[in-house]
């Protein structure tokens, strides 16, 4: 019991700093992109920018001279990239942690927090959270990769006027400033991961634990401390016995987790040490709270009682009740969460089936952009979906490549434009958009049309053609971009509405709506002159991708070819919509077996309590039950009152397992468990009282 203790402290002391330190690790990573960022700092932003990159330094070293400011340019995709272009009197050099910058004359070379051939100087960071190289502009265009596009910084260590700087920036883009100074893109890191989850819930069962133990070791020691009271030793002492060696083993340990970082690190965050010191005395404080239970225990026993061989222990009994119910509390949740994630992995292997029914598809699944990539879909650049169709015009150039994808417009949401002020269409009406190498593999009879956008209709729609003309215009509307939406109006849109004879039912493609589309309305795709809504679309990845390629080994090998051909380092990866769709199920099923796992130890959490609860009821009661059983009473009848309490326990959470739980297998599988810890208990109680009935009268500890 003692050496259980000792670990749980020990563990919760590591899990404690490693929190401590995930916080600051992902603050790190946030601090990292903001390097250089002061207080008269500002950033502005470029998308679709047409300057040569020559043009575009020489400008930014005319500002940089005239201003005395430093103009950063920040790449945060797999490493963060500071490009610029410094002025060395207003530089932050503190922020970077270097003293100078000495880069080599043809602008090379670069100030880094990992080993690199060209590194001129070290950048500190906490564990390296995130690699970071600092490099001129010069030198970052020289690689054409690099996109002008993106997050631009400029700062000072003194004030600046920031108000010309803009105006001189916004004269030579030729861009307004409101537009130059709205970000196109927000980037964060949270806080809460799954690791922080993973330790955290450590850090509860520990304690638990070490509530248990530390309540647990004096109803144990109970004839010892009767011994020590009657030496004459007072409860401070006692209790101190019992707390010390774990305040020395938090004492030890604080010192040694908070040196460790100054003998290992080479950056300590600020407030790192006093929030270790802040997290250590708080467990500290906690541990002290659960031993108030303790001295609490050891001022009911007292010489006089241990010489009588009578303890009252009413306190250790209910408190021993109360982690009970915690426990039983916890339980419960825990088969909230079995209930769930069972459920939801028999509908995703329903949903699985439904998939597999309609075809053994390839489609994107994983999509790792190259940096012109990376900056141009962070700006909102054109140019990223222009990357994504032309990847998709290659595809439907060498091999069947079809286009689905569908989603349910309400026109309720439209009731502010006048041709559906006083609509009478469904609010929820299903849409298939789909080109033409799709409908075609099933059959479907494609009509021929002239205009760009065509939108199909069942022919149980004709009776309101004018309603159908303005839902059809809607979906073209909607198939623009923001910009163009907004300074549109329905009737300026220009679309050819068809219908379609004969029953169709079309399966949705969507990860989202699992019910097959009857005659839905069908917006056709056109390949090669796709809308701005289909084209941004083509990044989706997973089962949200429109892209669906027939899965052979003949297509796979051209699907490899065509990739490796891309203009630059990004990758993409095809996968089987089987395959996707096995690792959603997979993922549930591991939900499952956490929260199982979970369930077992706080299962076996609860039965080491229900044998303490016997334990602690026997020194309180024990008289009065042997002499019920002198009397003949039975073992139900002599536990009637605490089985009474046992059975209300379990039948309470019983309907919200029911009702939450969403399925039968966590109520089943909690009767199992009342049932044990019910059946143990009784098992206890009576291995117990198979002792000497004459020891137990005589007044002996048990």
């Amino acid at each position: 019991m003692k050496r259980l203790n000792y670990f749980c402290m020990i563990l919760l002391l590591c899990c404690v700093s490693f929190i401590v330190v995930n916080l600051h690790y992902t603050k790190e990573i946030n601090r990292i992109r903001e390097l250089g960022t002061t207080d008269y700092s500002f950033q502005f932003y470029l998308r679709d920018s047409t300057v040569p990159s020559q043009d575009l330094l020489h400008f930014f070293e005319k500002i940089a001279d005239k201003y005395d400011v430093s103009i950063i340019k920040t790449d945060s995709n797999t490493e963060v990239i500071k490009a610029g272009v410094f002025s060395h009197e207003t530089f932050p050099y503190k922020d970077f942690g270097i003293q100078q910058l000495t880069f080599k004359e043809d602008g090379s070379g670069s100030y880094t927090n990992i080993q690199s051939p060209d590194k001129l100087g070290h950048i500190p960071t906490f564990l390296q959270a995130k690699t970071i190289r600092l490099i001129t502009l010069k030198n970052y265009f020289q690689d054409t990769s690099h996109t002008l596009n993106g997050q631009y910084t400029i700062t000072s260590t003194k004030s600046i006027n920031d108000t010309e700087i803009v105006q001189e920036l916004s004269h030579f883009f030729n861009i307004d400033s409101s537009t130059l100074l709205t970000p196109t893109f927000e980037t964060a890191v949270e806080l809460i991961n799954r690791d922080l989850l993973l330790v955290a819930l450590i850090c509860c069962i520990a304690f638990l634990l070490l509530s248990l133990t530390s309540v647990y070791q004096p109803i144990l020691d109970i004839k010892h401390i009767g011994v020590e009271k009657i030496l004459g030793y007072s409860n401070l002492e006692i209790f101190y016995r019992y707390v010390k060696q774990n305040i020395l083993i938090m004492g030890i340990g604080s010192i040694i987790l908070n040196s460790l970082p100054f003998l290992f690190f080479d950056y300590i965050p600020q407030g790192f040490s006093a929030m270790m010191l802040l997290a250590h005395f708080i467990l500290l404080q906690l541990y002290l709270l659960i031993n108030i239970l303790v001295i609490t225990i050891i001022q009911r026993i007292n010489a006089a009682s241990i010489i009588k061989g009578f303890v009252s222990f009413k306190t250790g009994f209910y408190i021993n009740n109360f982690f009970k119910c915690c426990l039983t509390l916890l339980i419960t949740i825990l088969m909230i969460g079995v209930g769930n994630s069972m459920y939801e992995e028999h509908q995703e292997l329903n949903y699985q089936e439904q998939w597999e029914k309609q075809g053994d598809f390839l489609t994107l699944e994983t999509v790792k952009s190259g940096n012109q990539l990376w900056q141009d879909s962070l700006s909102g650049s054109d140019k990223a979906h222009q990357y994504y169709y032309s990847l998709y015009k290659n595809l439907t150039e060498n091999l069947p490549t079809y286009y689905i994808r569908s989603s349910i417009i309400n026109p309720g949401n439209f009731s502010h434009l006048k041709e559906f002020e006083h609509s009478t269409l469904a609010n929820d009406i299903p849409v298939l958009y789909a080109n033409k190498s799709y409908l075609e593999s099933i059959g479907f009879p494609i009509p021929h049309t002239s205009k760009q956008l065509t939108v199909l209709f069942p022919a149980s729609m004709k009776e309101n053609e004018e309603s159908d003309e303005n839902l059809a215009k809607l979906i073209g509307l909607l198939s623009l971009k923001y910009e163009e939406q907004v300074i549109k109006t329905i009737n300026e849109v220009e679309v050819e509405c068809i219908y379609y004879e004969s029953d169709w039912t079309f399966f949705p493609y969507n990860e989202t709506l699992s019910n097959n589309f009857t005659n839905p309305i069908i917006s056709l795709v056109n390949d090669n002159d796709m809308s701005w809504e289909d084209k941004a679309h083509l990044s989706n990845t997973g089962l949200s991708s429109p892209i669906k390629i027939t899965n052979t080994p003949q297509n796979q090998q051209k699907i490899e070819q065509i990739l490796q051909k891309l203009p630059d380092d990004s990758y993409f990866k095809f996968s089987s919509i089987k395959s996707i769709q096995q690792g959603r199920v997979d993922s549930f099923r591991d939900a499952s077996r956490n929260f199982i796992t979970l369930f077992a130890i706080i299962c076996l959490l609860s039965i080491v309590v229900s044998y303490f609860i016997v334990r602690s009821m026997f020194l309180w009661r024990k008289s009065h039950i042997f002499t019920m059983k002198f009397l003949g009473w039975t073992l139900l009848d002599r536990y009637k009152p605490i089985l009474i309490g046992l059975a209300l326990l379990y039948l309470l959470p019983l309907p919200v397992i029911l009702i939450a739980g969403k399925s039968l297998f966590p109520l089943v599988l909690f009767l199992l468990f009342a049932i044990a810890d019910g059946g143990i208990f009784l098992f206890t109680s009576l291995s117990m009282e198979q002792k000497n009935l004459v020891q137990y009268l005589k007044g002996e500890n048990l």
